[in-house]
Parts: C-alpha cells; structure tokens; sequence
C-alpha cells in the first residue's frame, strides 16, 4: 500500500507499507542548475573548412579576426576546434573575410607561393594527431612579412 501527501514546500512524501514495515520517502524539488556565464563573444568568426582534395587526411578551417586579440584566447580556438577525425587539422586566422582563401598547394605544403593571400593571414595553427604535433604562429604584420610568435597549446 502506497500513500502521497504533500508535505507543503514543494516537498512530495510518499510512504510505503509492505509486510507490516513503513517506508518513508521525501523528494524535495532539484534546485536549478547554475546559470553559466555569459560566454564574451569571440574575436575570431569562422569563414569556411575543406578536406584537402589531394588528400582526405587533412582538413582546414579559415576564420577571420581582429589584429589585436589575446593569445590565449585563439590558443582556446585551436584546442577545441582540433578534434576532427583527420590525421593533420590546420586553422588559419585571416585580417577580412574577402581575403580568406585555401592554399592553391596541398594544405601540408601551407601557402608556399600565395604570397598576397600570406599578407592577410595574420595566425596560423597546425595539429597532427598521429604524434601531437602541434604549432601555433601569431605574426605580428602579416605571414609575408614578419617572423611569428610561435606558441605550442
């Protein structure tokens, strides 16, 4: 035999009798889970990925972003956007949309002789899941022009 009342409060209390011995079970309502923070909107917009046509084990992600950005921040980018199936991930941070562009060489080969496209790229993340490979280069004018700021997240 099985009994509810409500116990006021939000609370349900439900009392059980089975062979002569009671059970007493109380519920109280779940509290809400916290809300989570305002995420801060991220300086980085993501423009377009392919699969690299000459070889399906690598794959690049074209985004566009500000000159000035924290590091760590684009360190984040490239650690959570790297979990793809592909052997090689690349992540290539352009200064405008109109100039966002893959390279005309294998993506392993990075931009070579692209050089007006490497004056608006202004980051550039290469991954390799088969050894952890990995290299981050933050240039300061353009990757034409200036040495990077090479970090490995």
């Amino acid at each position: 035999m099985a009994k509810t009342r409500n116990a006021g409060a939000g609370c349900l209390v439900v009392i059980i009798a089975a062979a002569g011995v009671a059970f007493v079970l109380s519920q109280r309502p779940a509290a809400p889970p916290p809300s989570p923070a305002p995420a801060e909107p991220s300086p980085f917009q993501f423009h377009s990925s392919k699969i690299d046509p000459t070889d399906s084990n690598s794959i690049m992600e074209l985004y566009t972003g500000a000159r000035e950005f924290d590091p760590n921040t684009l360190v984040n980018l490239c650690v959570e956007r790297r979990n793809v199936p592909q052997d090689w991930f690349f992540l290539v941070v352009f200064d405008s949309p109109e100039h966002a562009k893959f390279p005309s060489n294998p993506f392993t080969a990075d931009y070579g002789m692209d050089w007006d496209t490497m004056r608006h790229i202004i980051a550039h993340y290469t991954y390799r899941r088969s050894n952890s490979y990995n290299t981050l280069n933050i240039y300061p004018t353009n990757s034409y022009e200036s040495s990077p700021t090479v970090l490995h997240p």
